[in-house]
């Protein structure tokens, strides 16, 4: 799936409108989202991403397809000023946290 996909999938699972999701999301207009779900090849930028997906009530998460034990959850410094990155391992009581 793209990202367009998933937001808009995320969307429909909370029964979200573009006008909410532009709402919850800070923008000025619904027409901000539908332009940025709407641009047909072209990706949108990861700040939008992390916008939209944090007004949605989820997160980032990079899974490391060779070790399932490693998840990365990605905080974007704008939608989250304290926590950028945590390093995750659900087996290792030493994960390491970056707090910035």
């Amino acid at each position: 799936m793209t990202e367009k996909e998933i937001v808009r999938a995320i969307m429909q699972t909370r029964g979200w409108s573009q006008q909410k999701l532009a709402e919850e999301a800070g923008f000025k207009s619904q027409s901000n989202v539908t332009g940025l779900l709407n641009r047909g090849n072209k990706g949108m930028r990861t700040d939008q991403l992390f916008r939209l997906l944090d007004a949605l009530g989820c997160e980032l998460v990079v899974r490391d397809k060779m070790d399932n034990k490693n998840e990365w959850v990605i905080k974007h410094p704008i939608v989250s000023s304290n926590i950028t990155t945590v390093v995750l391992d659900k087996e290792d009581p030493k994960s390491d946290y970056i707090d910035e």
